[in-house]
């Protein structure tokens, strides 16, 4: 915390931030359209955020029972979203995606308010939506508030399958995935290999993940977009 100038409080009156802490805020929303389940994997989703710049980004989904995977990739100087594929209940081809984007600068000033830069960089400003996030423990689905999470695996399960010759292990993949609706784990993906000594793999505890209403409420207005 700074021992002087400006220093912003919530309505707590607990620090919130200043030129030496700001949190990151949102620079972008991205909405995907539809993504068939064929057409996914490999897709890719160019942010603004420099690619020298902090970045996070979560994905809340319409769907409750498709799971999408992502990862944040480096392309052409900036931030992308590369899409691994989506996987869940048949049918589900319209899966629809909104990313958040989350980063260390402002992408939009309106033309008055507070600012606040750090080597002559905005790094906040009154109008940004700063970047709040929560904490998901396995095995504890959350309903009733729309939610965007992280693209990450929560956890894989191993099942054996009895006489099959060669040796066939099915491998189920879980991943975090938020929707309109809360925030759950389902499987992304089920493949089978004919090996009896599968790879080790570790689950998660949890994940941080994000509820959207303010943002989905006001990020145009933040990002200059009205």
């Amino acid at each position: 915390m700074a021992e002087y100038t400006l220093e912003i409080r919530n309505d707590a009156g607990e620090f919130f931030a200043s030129p030496d802490f700001t949190p990151l805020v949102l620079t972008q929303v991205i909405d995907s359209g539809d993504i068939a389940h064929a057409a996914t994997p490999g897709r890719v989703f160019m942010t603004n955020v420099p690619a020298s710049r902090k970045c996070v980004i979560f994905c809340k989904q319409n769907y409750d029972l498709v799971s999408c995977l992502f990862e944040v990739i480096n392309s052409g100087g900036y931030k992308a979203i590369r899409l691994h594929g989506s996987a869940g209940s048949t049918g589900y081809n319209n899966l629809n995606c909104r990313f958040y984007v989350f980063s260390d600068f402002v992408a939009w000033s309106p033309d008055y308010g507070i600012y606040i830069y750090r080597n002559k960089t905005m790094v906040y400003s009154g109008n940004c939506l700063p970047l709040t996030v929560k904490y998901y423990t396995r095995n504890n689905n959350i309903k009733g508030k729309a939610c965007a999470a992280i693209g990450g695996f929560a956890k894989v399960e191993l099942y054996g399958i009895p006489g099959s010759n060669p040796p066939q292990v099915t491998y189920a993949l879980f991943c975090y995935a938020g929707y309109s609706g809360g925030l759950r784990e389902l499987p992304y993906n089920v493949s089978t290999a004919g090996t009896t000594n599968p790879p080790a793999f570790k689950s998660t505890a949890g994940c941080i993940y994000i509820e959207t209403e303010i943002y989905d409420q006001y990020y145009r207005q933040s990002l200059g977009l009205n």
